[in-house]
């Protein structure tokens, strides 16, 4: 909501929201705090621990063969983006916003929004490519177990992807 406010997103309704191209620079703009005050990099960290495997798990119980097929399309098409930062982050935010809708949860969905509009503070400033390769390689991976309908390996896999991104914008990541 606070990114919609400000233009930096597009809701399509059925569709998902998309993020415009003034999204970094809103953010940037505002020092990286949305509607959150105060936001601890443990409290985010926390809060993506507990919801987005959780989520996960909603998706696979709950994701139409359609929107299964685009997800697996739209990761299969940022590969090339991988070396580009700054769409590596569009599209990071797009997978994760994304499973948050089609979890079904709307409550669900609007909190990890809020969530991962204060998470791109910590991404815009921490991001390595390095961390990128693995992170495609991880959104591939929870894509898979989602189309298996694999719920405890999706949240696994989500767990692990979630510790990645707490390590890696701490600086102690070890590739």
């Amino acid at each position: 909501d606070w990114l919609n406010q400000r233009e930096a997103v597009r809701r399509v309704q059925g569709g998902g929201t998309f993020l415009q191209e003034n999204f970094l620079t809103v953010v940037a703009q505002t020092n990286g705090h949305g509607a959150m005050d105060d936001i601890s990099l443990n409290e985010l960290v926390e809060a993506r621990r507990h919801l987005e495997p959780l989520v996960s798990r909603l998706v696979v119980e709950r994701i139409p063969d359609a929107a299964l097929a685009e997800l697996r399309g739209e990761v299969e098409a940022a590969s090339p983006n991988c070396d580009d930062v700054n769409l590596w982050r569009q599209h990071n935010l797009q997978f994760h916003t994304r499973l948050a809708h089609l979890c079904g949860n709307r409550i669900l969905a609007r909190t990890l929004e809020e969530i991962l509009a204060e998470v791109l503070a910590f991404w815009a400033t921490r991001t390595e490519h390095s961390e990128i390769s693995r992170s495609h390689a991880e959104h591939a991976a929870i894509v898979e177990a989602l189309a298996a309908r694999d719920g405890d390996r999706a949240a696994e896999l989500m767990a692990a992807h979630v510790e990645h991104f707490a390590r890696a914008v701490a600086g102690d990541d070890e590739t």
